[in-house]
């Protein structure tokens, strides 16, 4: 994007919270939603975004016969799709492709004729999200700094809306000071687990990072519960909700008992509700919906998965207060309330602070994988790597293949020798830090530079005869420099945590 201001342009800095792909009058656009420097919200807003994706040919010749034969395709249909040949690569290795451009909502009908013509596996790159596709094309990520040259269009409930004109990451570190609310639910139910279609919620219990405190509860009614805890999270504004089990058990729960009411759960920005989206989460608009329950997963030392373990984990005291097993949550209603609202009110605190103890951890991994913070951990380790490398693919010009289903076949992983006695005095263990990788490193080792016979002349190849395949030096592989990267910041975390005692909160986090 052209970053260059015009006389009614303004440059914006904001730190990207979320994006999403809307549509407004018939028009697909992309919505950056932000934070200020000031801390308020704001949306940048990007009318012209395409999508596209590839069908890819080894030979040239074949790319322009496609891309005739698909144009002709196209026009007997009355369709008018930019179709563009371009060379990229796969592997390493250069291919020719007829690069689609099209509306995202013309994508997937136009890549579907695309694989009858010309098969399913010349097909690259018609899975990836509109607003994925944004965050890869400008280089941007979430939870990190940017700056936009942009032009106010309106205030709408409070949040500014910019049409953007230009956008490029900053190197700026820390995040702006967040507005963080802890949310806890507990639902009462007369014979078993409690049922949404059946059984009212009797606690709401709110907590926001500056101490403030809302509870209501059963007796004051369910509808007035539920349009409390709407209003209290519209007033307060939070840019981040926390919860524990909010997106396995509460959004869903707290969506049908509104609706029985016929009251809208409008806690997102711009009165919107939450919806189930990518993953199983629930995104709630313009605010990070940060689950608890999806980081404890993570955690092996963590053995039960209850919020009580993750608050002991991170050093958070109880506070005097009984916890109360799910399974009793009723019963206590009835017998000992005050005690289920206390306890309801401490998990909604704790919620908080541990999320402030490991915002640092969350926010960089999502500025890392470029996957917004809602549900970066809710995504698998193996997704948030496939993410980093898409991004790092597309700078590169990679084609970026899609995951195939079916039978992959196991391997039997590198050949470790044993030991042999007598070699060096006073060693008990010897253990190589990061040593596949750091051989893959060392030698070039990546899919694109491992050639087999006949080998290419002129090129400075390492022969591995064991296995009759040889590796390019001349040429840096595509994984050896991901790998690299990320053995650095390996590297920077150990260092980070020598400044840390073991068993400490900060050096669990690292």
């Amino acid at each position: 994007m052209d970053l260059v201001p015009k006389p009614s342009l303004v440059e914006k800095q904001f730190w990207l919270l979320d994006i999403s792909g809307e549509e407004v009058d018939g028009v697909e656009q992309i919505w950056v939603w932000g934070i200020d420097e000031e801390g308020h919200p704001c949306i940048l807003v990007d009318k012209g975004q395409k999508t596209r994706f590839y069908i890819a040919f080894d030979d040239k010749d074949d790319a322009v016969e496609a891309k005739k034969k698909f144009g002709e395709v196209l026009k007997k249909q009355g369709e008018h799709v930019e179709l563009t040949l371009k060379e990229m690569k796969r592997l390493g290795k250069p291919v020719y492709t007829v690069e689609v451009n099209c509306q995202p909502r013309d994508l997937q009908n136009l890549s579907k004729r695309a694989s009858e013509i010309f098969g399913e596996r010349k097909i690259f790159e018609d899975d990836i999200r509109f607003s994925q596709r944004f965050l890869i094309d400008q280089d941007i990520v979430p939870s990190n700094w940017h700056l936009a040259t942009a032009e106010k269009i309106c205030d709408k409930k409070g949040i500014d809306f910019y049409a953007m004109q230009g956008l490029k990451r900053l190197d700026l570190e820390r995040p702006p000071k967040l507005m963080v609310m802890g949310f806890d639910a507990i639902y009462y139910s007369k014979v078993g687990e409690a049922d949404p279609e059946r059984d009212p919620v009797a606690i709401i219990s709110l907590h926001s990072r500056e101490g403030e405190v809302w509870q209501y509860n059963l007796e004051e009614g369910e509808k007035k519960i539920l349009e409390e805890f709407i209003e209290v999270i519209g007033r307060y504004d939070p840019d981040v909700l926390v919860g524990f089990e909010a997106n396995s058990i509460h959004w869903s729960y707290l969506l049908k008992r509104a609706e029985r009411y016929g009251v809208s759960l409008a806690v997102g920005r711009l009165e919107r509700e939450p919806h189930q989206s990518l993953y199983g989460h629930f995104s709630v608009a313009g605010r990070i919906n940060f689950d608890l329950n999806d980081y404890t997963t993570e955690i092996t030392a963590i053995e039960r998965k209850t919020l009580e373990e993750l608050a002991t984990y991170l050093g958070i005291s109880m506070d005097g207060v009984e916890a109360v097993d799910p399974f009793l949550h009723s019963r206590k209603w009835v017998e000992d309330r005050e005690s289920l609202l206390k306890y309801s009110e401490w998990r909604a605190e704790v919620m908080v602070k541990a999320f402030e103890l490991i915002s640092d951890h969350v926010l960089s991994l999502s500025s890392t994988t470029g996957i917004p913070t809602d549900y970066v951990q809710t995504a698998s380790p193996g997704f948030r790597l496939d993410n980093y490398i898409m991004r790092e693919a597309s700078k590169t010009g990679e084609l970026i293949p899609k995951p195939r289903d079916g039978y992959s076949p196991s391997y039997t992983g590198g050949r470790v020798l044993s030991p042999i006695p007598g070699l060096h005095s006073n060693i008990a263990v010897v253990d190589f830090k990061a040593l596949y990788p750091s051989l893959m490193v060392k030698h070039n080792i990546s899919p694109d530079t491992v050639v087999t016979p006949p080998f290419p002349s002129g090129e400075d190849i390492l022969i591995v005869p064991e296995v009759e395949v040889g590796i390019l030096q001349r040429r840096k592989g595509f994984f050896t420099e991901i790998l690299k990267r990320i053995m650095e910041k390996r590297e920077e975390t150990r260092q980070r945590m020598k400044r840390f005692s073991k068993g400490t909160a900060d050096y669990k986090l690292l």
